[in-house]
């Protein structure tokens, strides 16, 4: 990249309030405008926004007249503030029409944040869970509470702090599902069936939730989830569940093996335990109780509800059995 100048002793965080540190320093920048400025710049650091955007951006699409000038003034302020060496030696560069915030990634809570997600994201769909979760662990926490929530008034801080809440939420069931993918349901289930009664129509936790249940050997609770959903999607959206959380359903009529823990997932749930204390002797015996409990419950299922058929929303059967490219989770397999 051209021209770039880095700043390591500049440290900015937006995942939470405002916080700008300079020479371990925290700044206090008292102009509304001015702070939520320096957010824009930082969402998207090392790229140019253009003066003309800043100030639609800033003013909500109604600059006053002489708004250009005080953008300049904006940014000369907080170069004084964040030229630690002199000046000239900060972050925000002139460059074109506009500016620009030279920052290390290393620097900014966002950028790290991002990452982190995305890196948790893609380890799902090479089915590894373990990595997954300290990905998503660190991403998650980063967040100091609400971001920005001082800065709330400015259109362009709220779309940013929209985004910041839905990559969140997405982390948070990257999360769950890694858990689920390494065998500890007992710590993904509460959760899960929290996130799933405040959220009834998001069919990716109830189809995560169906899952965890049936792997828990409790496959009668996961039906009654399918059943919950399926009501409230009709009740209220006049819709019924798409074909992905219909195949996991029957799947788990049809006792599929393949819904079971794979073999390298096994070996990381042995690992995990008995680095934490527990002998294989002990994990064995408590997963054999699992099965057990497991093939009690589907047999009284499949007892009550008869053919496979029954609850399958129409459409052609095929089983959910692969992992899908988006989530790592099972999806129908190819015909």
């Amino acid at each position: 990249m051209d021209d770039i100048r880095t700043a390591e002793s500049v440290l900015i965080d937006v995942l939470g309030p405002l916080r700008v540190r300079v020479a371990e320093r925290e700044l206090a920048l008292p102009s509304h405008r001015e702070r939520a400025l320096l957010v824009l710049l930082a969402s998207r650091a090392n790229q140019v926004v253009s003066a003309d955007r800043l100030v639609e951006e800033l003013w909500d699409g109604a600059p006053p007249a002489g708004a250009k000038i005080t953008l300049r003034s904006y940014i000369s302020h907080l170069r004084r503030l964040l030229d630690v060496d002199g000046p000239g030696t900060g972050p925000i560069a002139t460059v074109a029409r506009g500016y620009r915030l030279v920052m290390s990634p290393d620097d900014l809570d966002v950028s790290r944040f991002r990452e982190h997600v995305a890196a948790g994201h893609r380890h799902l769909r090479e089915e590894k869970p373990r990595v997954a979760l300290d990905d998503f662990d660190q991403a998650l926490a980063l967040w100091r509470g609400d971001p920005l929530h001082e800065l709330a008034h400015h259109s362009a801080v709220l779309a940013l702090t929209a985004e910041l809440d839905a990559l969140r939420e997405g982390a948070r069931e990257g999360r769950l599902r890694a858990l689920v993918d390494l065998g500890r349901h007992a710590e993904a289930l509460p959760v899960l069936e929290s996130l799933a009664t405040r959220e009834p129509h998001r069919e990716s936790l109830h189809e995560l939730l169906m899952l965890a249940l049936h792997r828990s050997g409790r496959t009668a609770d996961a039906l009654d989830a399918h059943r919950r959903l399926r009501d409230s999607l009709r009740e209220q959206l006049g819709i019924d569940p798409g074909q992905q959380i219909g195949q996991l359903l029957e799947s788990i009529l049809n006792r599929d093996p393949r819904l079971e823990l794979s073999g390298s997932v096994s070996h990381d749930l042995v690992a995990a335990r008995t680095d934490a204390g527990q002998s294989t002797k002990d994990l064995i015996i408590e997963l054999t109780r699992a099965v057990e409990s497991m093939s009690v419950q589907l047999a009284r299922v499949l007892s009550t509800v008869g053919s496979p058929d029954v609850g399958w929303q129409g459409g052609e059967r095929e089983p959910w059995t692969r992992r899908s490219s988006a989530h790592g989770a099972p999806t129908a397999m190819a015909s």
